[in-house]
């Protein structure tokens, strides 16, 4: 008994909103004014190029991979007890 009460609810739901989007469907009017809406919408993009760019070259001297060395081997000094 509950099923059948079921589905005929659901034939009643199903046939109101069928009747109403026909009468929506149906409504009619005069446009009285219009207004453009405009708007600048941007695209993003990629672009590639090639440059040829000038640099210094400066001369490494190796000073900072000296010191860095000496460091390590201080600290590794330290950490083993000289062995």
């Amino acid at each position: 008994m509950k099923h059948t009460i079921r589905i005929s609810l659901s034939l009643l739901t199903l046939a109101a909103s069928a009747a109403g989007s026909v009468a929506m469907a149906q409504e009619q009017g005069r446009v009285i004014s219009t207004t453009p809406v405009i708007q600048q919408v941007a695209v993003p993009r990629q672009v590639c190029t090639q440059e040829q760019v000038v640099t210094q070259s400066s001369s490494k001297s190796g000073a900072g991979a000296l010191i860095g060395g000496i460091a390590g081997g201080a600290a590794g000094n330290a950490i083993g007890n000289g062995s």
